[in-house]
């Protein structure tokens, strides 16, 4: 049991989040679709932080998302 206490959006073409990463004050979701998203989450609702990036589009063959994480100030994103 819990409360929803706000909804983040996913387009039809980002696909579903299936990996998340909290670090610090940044979350960071990877799609089934090869994007990747990040909220800053310091604030009493998430703000975007910077603009999805589809992976698909600058790594040849990327395969499936194994595995997203982020800095502690949301700079920087590795991915698996």
């Amino acid at each position: 049991q819990g409360t929803v206490k706000q909804i983040l959006p996913f387009s039809e073409a980002e696909g579903d989040p299936v990996l998340l990463d909290l670090c610090g004050n940044f979350l960071v979701a990877g799609t089934s679709q090869g994007y990747v998203k990040c909220w800053d989450v310091s604030r009493r609702e998430a703000k975007q932080h910077c603009t999805p990036k589809n992976l698909t589009e600058v790594i040849a063959n990327l395969g499936r998302l194994k595995c997203v994480k982020c800095n502690s100030s949301g700079s920087k994103i590795s991915i698996i």
